[in-house]
């Protein structure tokens, strides 16, 4: 696995960073934080653009488990994380945004159809 890097929309410190930067952690233990950027260990497996609300999602495959990086253009960028691409998906909040994930990884062969 390479070292990859995240921009955040506040610095790392900052309160508001706090819920990105726990889930970045769920999945990679050695994250290291850098001024609004994170970096940690994992493989970019797709990247899903464009998006309709949210810009930019990055699905990595991290040492324990799977993450989602959204670069969302109108609100604070966020990350949601899970043990199993499945887990992952389904922590995401709005339906509408799990399908999207969901047939952007299938298009990519890193989950099988439904």
């Amino acid at each position: 696995m390479d070292r990859q890097e995240v921009k955040l929309s506040r610095p790392a410190a900052d309160p508001a960073s706090a819920t990105v930067v726990e889930e970045v952690r769920r999945v990679a233990p050695d994250v290291r934080e850098q001024g609004d950027r994170l970096r940690f260990t994992g493989d970019l497996v797709a990247r899903i653009e464009p998006f309709t609300r949210p810009g930019r999602v990055e699905i990595y495959h991290c040492p324990d488990g799977w993450l989602l990086y959204c670069y969302d253009s109108v609100k604070d960028n966020w990350a949601c994380a899970g043990s199993t691409l499945e887990q992952m998906i389904g922590r995401l909040e709005e339906d509408s945004l799990a399908h999207l994930v969901r047939a952007g990884l299938e298009r990519s062969g890193h989950l099988g159809p439904r």
